[in-house]
């Protein structure tokens, strides 16, 4: 799976259902937003319409560490994959607070339509493994984090929603047949009575 492709499917899913709402209906509040990836650089507090994804920590998957795959071919040996989570900030960069808060909540609407992306859904330009599946929720970041995190950043506070993207993996390697760990047991007592 792609690491840099991850959050530029989010932003592709939301611009796609964002683009199908204003066609249906050209006074759509909706109209005009801009949905991109960015990184802490280009958070400038100069950003109107725009609703960006920023991915801020890249963690461990606390489920597991390694996915075992299959082989690519038969007779191959198995290969492991480092499986992580994208954690990433969902910010709208308005001008008028009641049309961020109407944006950001239609943006939560999509991502709760759309809790698992996969096939279409994944951005073309990145490789992805067959069957690959992102999985999209609210993180659970306490409002303290939230706050300390917008602090670390240039740009003052603004509306944000952080969400978690499970389970990305890294490009899978060969494993020997070998096991990872060797383990012998040995029993000791009193010979024979």
């Amino acid at each position: 799976m792609s690491l840099p492709g991850t959050p530029e499917s989010l932003a592709r899913l939301l611009d796609r259902k964002f683009t199908e709402e204003v066609a249906d209906n050209a006074q759509s509040p909706l109209a005009n937003w801009t949905i991109k990836t960015i990184s802490a650089s280009e958070m400038l507090e100069t950003l109107t319409n725009h609703i960006t994804i920023f991915t801020y920590c890249i963690e461990l998957d606390p489920t597991r560490r390694h996915d075992e795959l299959p082989p690519t071919s038969p007779g191959q040996p198995s290969r492991l994959a480092l499986a992580l989570d994208l954690r990433v900030l969902l910010t709208v960069w308005g001008t008028a607070a009641s049309g961020e808060l109407q944006v950001l909540g239609k943006c939560m609407e999509i991502l709760d339509e759309h809790p698992v992306l996969t096939g279409d859904d994944l951005d073309p330009r990145f490789t992805w493994y067959p069957g690959a599946a992102i999985r999209v929720g609210i993180d659970t970041l306490p409002t303290e984090n939230l706050l300390q995190l917008w602090d670390a950043l240039s740009p003052s506070f603004r509306l944000s929603v952080p969400y978690r993207l499970r389970t990305v993996r890294l490009s899978a390697r060969t494993t020997s047949d070998q096991p990872l760990v060797d383990a012998v047991t040995r029993r000791y007592g009193q010979a024979g009575t």
